[in-house]
């Protein structure tokens, strides 16, 4: 039995925003379309509408909060649902092999995907707190 969890747990939000995360956590350089979800994880700036990236727009400590907010949901999710598999396959010990691997392996990155949307969250709601 073959489990395809990229396509179930994750939306496309949710992937760059949780790869940029992980990947700035590990000293990864971001991929082209994960910078926009970086930049607003950290709440500096990202384009806006079909502006090029010459006319990139500050974001308000607001805005970079909610950006936060929803990465740290989707994060969420992705979680409970990696730990529900997980706690199935633990349960019915089954799938084995790749199958089990995969289980454990989607695990493992959305508690630290969780744990990087979490981080970048608070550190959001901080600066949108000095801000005030």
């Amino acid at each position: 039995m073959t489990l395809d969890f990229g396509k179930k747990l994750r939306g496309v939000g949710a992937l760059l925003a949780c790869a940029s995360l992980a990947g700035s956590l590990a000293g990864a350089q971001p991929a082209a379309g994960q910078e926009a979800a970086a930049e607003a994880a950290r709440g500096s700036t990202t384009a806006v509408g079909d502006a090029g990236p010459s006319e990139a727009k500050p974001l308000t400590a607001a805005e970079a909060l909610e950006l936060a907010r929803q990465a740290l949901e989707e994060a969420e999710g992705r979680k409970v649902a990696a730990d529900a598999a997980y706690a199935r396959m633990r349960r019915r010990n089954e799938p084995r092999g790749a199958a089990r691997e995969e289980i454990v392996r989607e695990r493992k990155e959305a508690r630290m995907a969780y744990e990087a949307a979490r981080a970048a969250y608070e550190a959001a709601r901080e600066r949108a707190s000095m801000r005030r």
